[in-house]
């Protein structure tokens, strides 16, 4: 797996999971 693979997979997850805090958990209630 290369290092940008993994740096996309952080930024993404960093995203969502801040996406769903301001957003008032938009990912978690699907």
């Amino acid at each position: 797996m290369s290092s940008e693979i993994i740096i996309l997979c952080i930024a993404a997850f960093a995203a969502g999971f801040i996406d769903a805090i301001v957003g008032g958990g938009g990912l978690v209630q699907t």
